[in-house]
């Protein structure tokens, strides 16, 4: 299944390197798809290198925060859940 969404990501080109990075960077592992896709991209259109590294940067960062919002919010309900008397 992971496959399937990774191949229909590939066929959006740049905004497709956008999400992979952002739902590889949210803890999905989706090993080296978008370090592929972002080389592929560069060698049919150099042009589009630069844009297309720039938004897999921008979906990594995305991700990141994203894991870092969900994890903080689980920290503190996990922590407000052992304070309570029980």
């Amino acid at each position: 299944m992971l496959a399937k969404i990774t191949a229909a990501l590939v066929a959006y080109g740049p905004w497709g390197v956008f999400l992979i990075g952002f739902i590889d960077s949210l803890g999905v592992p989706l090993p080296a798809t978008m370090d592929a896709l972002l080389i592929l991209i560069a060698i049919k259109a150099p042009e589009r290198a630069y844009s297309t590294a720039f938004l897999a940067v921008l979906g990594s960062v995305g991700g990141n925060v994203g894991l870092f919002l969900a994890s903080r919010h689980g920290v503190r309900r996990f922590v407000k859940s052992l304070s309570e008397p029980g």
